[in-house]
């Protein structure tokens, strides 16, 4: 007979497994120390940080994710076990799980419009994975065949329970017990984690705005620890064949009043329940039992049956090219744009231009438009706490042909992820389209074409008005994935993270340009506000308004500027630099000059810099202040500048906390810059040198970057 509680407790602690290392490893992820996720996701792992366990609508996708889908696998395996290949129980889950991975990716090539071509995406033990990619589809075999291999390990390792003398809802209410441990323990190691990880705790003690965490964990408290004990002696007194009906159902009363303890609350009522009926051994004669070794083995081959069947009927579906036709949209009115939001992973082709004389502009974009919010994001954004944020975003192709979206019009100060697409996801590609004459108003991670990008935005621009509050950008408010080939030129206002282009950037910027103005308090920069990714052969020339860590590049960078130039009027109050106001990261092969104006640590390239590494630049911007300025660096704490110069004549400083002085003459004399190592070559007037970062016409030129011509 199906020896389901072996089955289950196998397939649990393998769910079990899943969520500890997708903690751990999202963890590390969203902590900036430099892991790739794609594989990850891949692999079954979706990756959360473990402040993300307050929340108790997370707790219900993590569940079903991992522990359900665990509990499943484990039941079903225990009904198959005997009929499955005749090899060891590691090897008989492997085959398993790859057999159900395989309906899975069949299911999924038969419900997805346009598979040939678009590529097709299934669900497999709480991911969603993308056929298109070789890598995923790969990594989600593998993560199939670990699944199923660790749950025939744990198998073998749990001894089969007899069970005579036991009360027919003992399983049950041990599964209960186990999983409502399980949430209990994960509770407690995501308190840690956040204190020792994150240097915050995760539950509790987060103020006023968060009443709502510090109420969920006192339930779990006062509330969920006496009903899990309660289960627990409903289970003891099963095991000795008593009835667990009064424990089993007040435990789960109790864990079900704290909301985050539903399931296995509910689990323990259904137990404590069963359990009130008398032992199997009072009930279950030799003929009986006969019959259920019989039974057991039918429902297993009739299950196993079915699954066969539906694949068949899977693949014939595929074979006669049944299904939805596919939703590629060629956009000729705002009516057209607004149904990519119905269809998020199409591939869609901008066939002109739109503006306010185009249809459907006056319900859809205008200032009138819903109740005066002007145009709906495409995408919905989903809130958590910290910045484990997610989205239901773009994850298709937006092919704007060089055409351009004008006159858009976006009042939402109290949301955010703003923008023509609130969110891009990590398949998504936007490019070769502009908005133009825009006026957005967002609060936080908003930009006129996308509020927070995961993936691809190039060959892109900006002109206009964007207001905002925090993670303020031209073009995408919060990037975490590439923009490139892109420009701003209009008018940017937030207050914390702003940048002319960018507004906080964790990914990686290049080949891209800002001008205009950019106007904001702390970190603010003429490309991008807050840089903890790389940005690279970019330039601002935008002037720059704020009050502190105000640069004419970035306003505060931790990740990597190189070969990038600023040319632009910066001012401020505090931490102003003509290329960053405060760096934490590195720089290398870079340049300001401009006019640089502040009250304290002001520099001619960066205001101050601190933990960092400046090498292989230079400024010639005019600085002014009153304190700690430096005609390269205003103030150094513990960084390294090396090979880096300024000039002490159009600087008006003959001192700097880094870096060294020269001549205007000396600064344009190659030798300078050549027995400094820089990786840098004579040319002629009109004629440039790619083979070499920078370039020089000597004794007439500072040093550029030969990517400028």
């Amino acid at each position: 007979m199906a020896d389901f509680g072996r089955g289950i407790k196998a397939g649990l602690i393998t769910g079990i497994v899943y969520i500890v290392i997708a903690g751990i490893l999202g963890t590390i992820y969203y902590n900036n120390i430099g892991l790739t996720p794609q594989f990850l996701y891949g692999a079954g792992l979706t990756l959360f940080t473990w402040r993300s366990l307050t929340d108790p609508s997370f707790w219900t996708s993590l569940l079903f994710q991992y522990i359900i889908r665990g509990i499943i696998f484990g039941a079903v395996f225990a009904a198959l076990y005997d009929y499955l290949p005749r090899v060891t129980s590691i090897l008989k889950g492997m085959v398993l799980s790859l057999f159900l991975c395989i309906v899975a990716v069949v299911g999924a090539i038969y419900t997805t419009p346009g598979w040939p071509t678009d590529g097709i995406a299934w669900t497999l033990y709480g991911t969603t994975l993308q056929l298109s990619s070789i890598g995923l589809a790969l990594a989600g075999i593998i993560s199939a065949l670990v699944f199923g291999a660790l749950t025939g390990f744990l198998w073998d390792r749990f001894r089969a329970k007899r069970l005579a003398g036991a009360r027919k809802g003992s399983p049950v209410l041990l599964v209960s017990f186990i999983l409502g441990g399980v949430i209990w323990v994960v509770l407690a190691v995501a308190f840690l984690m956040g204190v020792v990880i994150e240097g915050a705790p995760a539950i509790g003690a987060l103020g006023p705005e968060f009443w709502w965490t510090d109420l969920l964990f006192t339930s779990v408290v006062f509330l969920g620890l006496p009903g899990w004990v309660l289960t627990l002696v409903g289970w003891r007194k099963t095991k000795r064949g008593e009835s667990g009906l009064k424990w089993g159902v007040a435990g789960g009363v109790l864990m079900a009043l704290t909301g985050i303890m539903l399931l296995p609350g509910a689990l323990a009522i259904t137990g404590g329940v069963f359990s009130g009926r008398k032992p199997a051994t009072e009930s279950v004669t030799a003929a009986n039992v006969g019959k259920l070794n019989c039974y057991m083995p039918r429902v297993s081959i009739f299950l196993i049956t079915v699954a066969f069947l539906i694949t068949v009927a899977l693949i014939a579906g595929m074979v006669v090219g049944s299904g939805p036709p596919s939703q590629n949209l060629e956009i000729r009115t705002w009516y057209d744009l607004d149904a990519v939001r119905d269809n998020l992973r199409g591939h869609h082709i901008l066939m002109n231009d739109l503006d306010a004389t185009t249809a459907g502009y006056t319900e859809l974009a205008s200032p009138t438009a819903n109740q005066g919010k002007g145009w709906q994001p495409i995408g919905t954004f989903i809130p958590q706490q910290g910045f484990d944020h997610g989205f239901i975003g773009f994850e298709g192709t937006f092919n704007g042909q060089g055409y351009e979206i004008r006159d858009l019009f976006i009042n939402r100060p109290d949301e955010v992820a703003v923008g023509l697409f609130s969110g891009v996801g990590q398949e998504g590609v936007i490019k070769d389209i502009g908005v133009v004459n825009a006026t957005v108003t967002g609060h936080a991670f908003a930009g006129t074409l996308v509020g927070w990008n995961h993936g691809a935005v190039r060959d892109s621009y900006f002109t206009g008005n964007m207001i905002g509050d925090y993670f303020v950008g031209g073009l995408v408010g919060l990037n975490d994935g590439t923009v490139s080939n892109s420009d701003s030129t209009g008018s940017v206002t937030g207050n914390f993270g702003v940048g002319g282009l960018v507004g906080q950037n964790l990914g990686t910027v290049n080949n891209s340009y800002s001008t205009g103005s950019v106007t904001g308090n702390y970190n603010v920069g003429g490309l991008v506000g807050y840089d903890f990714g790389t940005a690279s052969n970019s330039y601002s020339s935008a002037n720059v308004t704020g009050d502190s860590s105000v640069g004419g590049l970035v306003g505060t960078g931790a990740g990597t500027v190189s070969n990038c130039y600023a040319t632009n009027s910066v001012s401020g109050n505090s931490s102003v630099g003509g290329l960053m106001g405060g760096n934490s990261g590195a720089v290398l092969n870079s340049y300001s000059n401009g006019n640089v104006t502040g009250n304290y640590t002001v520099g001619g390239l960066m205001g101050d810099t601190f933990d960092g590494t400046v090498s292989n630049s230079y400024s010639t911007a005019s600085v002014t202040g009153n304190s700690s300025v430096g005609g390269l660096v205003g103030k150094n704490m513990r960084s390294t500048v090396s090979n880096s110069f300024w000039d002490t004549e159009t600087s008006g400083q003959a001192t700097s906390d880094g870096g060294t002085g020269k001549t205007t003459a000396e600064m344009q004399d190659i030798a300078t810059f050549s027995e400094a190592a820089w990786n840098i070559i004579a040319i002629t007037l009109n004629q440039t040198n790619p083979a070499y970062i920078w370039n020089i016409i000597d004794n007439i030129t500072y040093p550029f970057l030969s990517w400028q011509s």
